[in-house]
């Protein structure tokens, strides 16, 4: 959650509109409160230092998709893969883009290549 909020702060500084919310548990997830949630946002980005698969990113994705909300989504988070490497926290998210930098990077970057539309 550290994190998050250092990158939505940064972000926020370079004057893109962010949010952050602290699902601290996905089961059972608040349907009705996180869809009161996505509905003030045009984006959705979920940041987890666990794996995409089964994760956070992928239970808000079935939600959304469950009640027809179809808005871009970034999951940011760790690949299906073993890690072979050694390291603390800090240097696996460096490695897999988890870490704050590389985190506001694919946001800045995701949100500047996307086509405008409206949803």
């Amino acid at each position: 959650m550290h994190n998050a909020i250092k990158i939505a702060d940064n972000l926020k500084n370079s004057g893109t509109s962010v949010g952050v919310v602290d699902l601290f548990q996905l089961k059972p997830i608040n349907e009705k409160l996180l869809l009161e949630i996505i509905a003030n946002y045009k984006h959705i980005v979920t940041y987890e230092e666990d794996f995409l698969i089964g994760g956070l990113g992928s239970a808000i994705a079935e939600i959304m998709v469950d009640h027809n909300i179809f808005k871009p989504i970034l999951r940011i988070g760790q690949s299906d893969k073993f890690v072979f490497e050694l390291g603390g926290r800090d240097i696996i998210w460096k490695r897999y883009g988890l870490d704050e930098q590389s985190a506001e990077n694919k946001i800045t970057d995701w949100l500047n290549n996307r086509q405008t539309y409206s949803t």
